[in-house]
């Protein structure tokens, strides 16, 4: 019903003329109404957000201190992992050249990064390579792993909050975790592990925050961590696919509708597929295919093995026992954190017990399923135990919340404790490694491994990267682009000269030019186009020795060697191309003038220091360019010239 009010203005004389009188009618409604169809819509609004849970209290300054701790720990260990004990990972040598190229070539070009596995490592390591001696002295290797296992630290601190554990049992669990002799190791070493093992714990955190707090941000935390992790080893696809089923099920256990569902898996998925996309965009246009990746093996080639473990083939049944070998030597409380996942969904019908084991099993699946595919053993590494050890403190953890935590506490203790043991022994007798145990030795007696032998075949040390360098910087002339180099093989000599400039490799100029320089150093015109050629002798596949086989022993007309090391080579080439037919005669007989002096530790004025080799077993003794068996330098690898493509990817040839 509606009220009507008219009211009238006074008249109003309009200077003498006609009267106007003003009427103003107010209309006054007293029935609501509301239309049907939009009341039907009204119950669909959704409820207020909800506010921070209790249970998921902020961090405050706990994680910061957790996280500085260990950060200052590692590194400090990692400082003396590099001066005394000689061990230096190959792998993120590597990839420490490629950041360090980035920044310092001359000029400096983002193509130094390579398609290969674990890209964003070399990404990571470019602030690191911009103050030149913090790359060159090596000491940027363990700051970036230190910093990665103390944010991984923290990202334990926090899971294990959320899940009720106690603030004195979560400082005595994550020392304990610590304690680790292989995530020691691994936290000190620079290689790509410890990334991919934080982003795998901030995943782990981010599920379980979510099943307990419904909170978005965890959602959005768990899917950037797992889309970054694709890009550090692309096993993690695997296990992204394994999280996304994991929030289905505690979606579904909320009884949430499909629209929450949908968003929930969608919110999750994004950044993954972004980084699926950007990789495919990658490949496609600097390879011509979108998923080279998916079948490409190739990582980094480490120089300071021969590769021999990778002609071990492997089959499903192998791979498993290799995988609970490692297990148990590195993360036993992963066979026990299964069961405690299963036994929590029952007990606290919690359906994020069940996707922390379907992650658990895409963890532990991801490793078999490459060895198999590629049919070789060595792929899986002892390092995954690290990325299962995590996954059983956040299923374990998980396990302790809802008046548990005690409980929890205790078996992840008792895991934990045990680990450290069972890890000394893996690291000591597990055959598929990285210097782990040389890692051991250098624990138990104090002394430098350099030039010892580890297990898969390595010889430890970087003696034989920095007596090169150094003969380069010090002893031949210091001219842009002078020194033609395979960067797949010589990175180390590379970074630890502190001169990309001086290197010519594919980056320069792109493969089509490098690769004709190899074949004809002295160019069209007959003069040289290059002074020296640096070639990897400790392993096969470098493309300049491929071309000239003979050499590293001064049996090519117009290459002379002038210095040799342990693993490399300098050859010197005539300022003048030799006659034609002289160098197509391809004479094995090795020419022995002039002889190159080969210190394999020469002796520095300044003393020891990162950036020369050590003083250990030194010796001065001139050698012959043909290198006698026993000499130090092991088997010939160079491998004649058989027409092969000059690719990148060599792994093994």
């Amino acid at each position: 019903m509606a009220d009507e009010r008219v009211e009238i203005d006074p008249t109003v004389e309009d200077r003498g003329g006609t009267a106007v009188r003003e009427e103003v009618r107010t209309r006054r409604i007293t029935r609501d109404y509301v239309d049907p169809e939009v009341r039907a819509h009204i119950s669909e609004v959704p409820p207020e957000p909800r506010p921070f849970s209790p249970e998921a209290p902020r961090a405050g300054w706990e994680s910061g201190l957790i996280f500085a701790f260990f950060a200052v720990a590692y590194g400090v260990i990692g400082y003396f992992l590099l001066t005394d004990a000689r061990i230096v990972d190959f792998i993120s040598l590597q990839h420490l050249n490629e950041g360090y190229m980035t920044a310092w070539n001359d000029p400096p070009r983002l193509a130094a990064i390579g398609l290969d596995p674990a890209s964003l490592i070399s990404v990571i390591y470019i602030p690191f390579a911009i103050i030149k001696p913090f790359a060159t002295s090596l000491v940027a290797l363990p700051v970036m792993t230190a910093i990665a296992a103390g944010l991984l630290m923290a990202s334990l601190n926090s899971l294990m909050r959320n899940c009720e554990i106690n603030l004195v049992f979560r400082v005595v669990l994550l020392l304990l975790f610590g304690l680790n002799p292989m995530f020691v190791f691994y936290a000190c070493n620079g290689d790509p592990v410890v990334v991919g093992v934080f982003l795998l714990g901030v995943a782990l955190a981010s599920l379980v925050s979510w099943g307990i707090t419904d909170q978005t941000r965890h959602l959005a935390a768990a899917g950037l961590a797992m889309g970054l992790a694709v890009m550090v080893d692309y096993g993690y696809l695997l296990v992204a696919a394994g999280f996304a089923i994991a929030f289905m099920l505690i979606s579904a256990s909320k009884r949430d509708d499909g629209l929450k569902t949908r968003s929930t898996l969608l919110l999750f998925l994004t950044p993954v597929v972004y980084a699926l996309l950007f990789w495919c965009l990658m490949n496609w246009v600097l390879l011509g295919d979108p998923f080279d990746w998916v079948t490409a093996q190739d990582g980094v080639i480490q120089v300071n093995t021969t590769g021999a473990l990778q002609a071990i083939t492997t089959d499903f049944g192998d791979s498993l026992g290799d995988l609970f070998d490692v297990t148990l030597g590195i993360a036993p409380l992963a066979l026990l954190a299964g069961i405690l996942a299963i036994v929590g969904s029952f007990l606290k019908k919690d359906a994020t017990g069940w996707g922390l084991l379907i992650v658990g099993l895409c963890i532990a699946a991801a490793p078999v399923i490459r060895a198999v595919a590629a049919d070789q053993a060595n792929l899986l590494d002892l390092s995954y135990g690290i990325s299962l050890a995590v996954f059983a403190v956040a299923a374990t953890a998980w396990f302790g919340k809802d008046g548990w935590g005690v409980v929890g506490a205790v078996i992840m203790a008792v895991g934990l404790i045990a680990a450290i043991p069972l890890s000394w022994n893996a690291m000591q007798d597990y055959r598929f490694q990285n210097q782990a145990e040389a890692f051991t030795r250098w624990v138990d007696s104090g002394d430098s491994q350099e030039g010892t032998s580890s297990l898969g075949d390595y010889k430890v040390g970087i003696d034989p990267e920095l007596a090169m360098a150094n003969y380069i910087n010090n002893e031949i002339p210091q001219e842009k682009r002078s020194i033609l180099v395979d960067q797949n093989f010589s990175y180390g000599v590379m970074l630890t000269s502190g001169r990309p400039q001086n290197f010519y490799d594919r980056v320069d100029e792109g493969e089509e030019k490098w690769q004709a320089t190899i074949d004809n150093p002295w160019g069209k015109d007959g003069q040289r186009d290059v002074d020296y050629l640096l070639i990897t002798t400790s392993r096969a596949g470098d493309q300049i020795a491929k071309k000239w086989p003979t050499a590293v022993q001064g049996g090519e007309a117009g290459l002379t060697p002038v210095f040799r090391t342990a693993r490399y080579v300098l050859v010197e080439v005539s300022e003048a191309a030799p006659p034609s037919g002289e160098r197509d005669q391809e004479s094995n007989a090795p020419r022995t003038t002039p002889n190159p002096v080969t210190p394999t530790s020469p002796v520095s004025p300044n003393g020891p220091s990162l950036t020369t080799p050590s003083q250990t077993q030194t010796d001065v003794t001139p050698v012959s360019p043909t290198s006698p068996s026993g000499n130090g330098t092991g088997t010939n690898t160079v491998e004649p010239n058989n027409g092969s493509s000059s690719a990148p990817t060599l792994e093994g040839e």
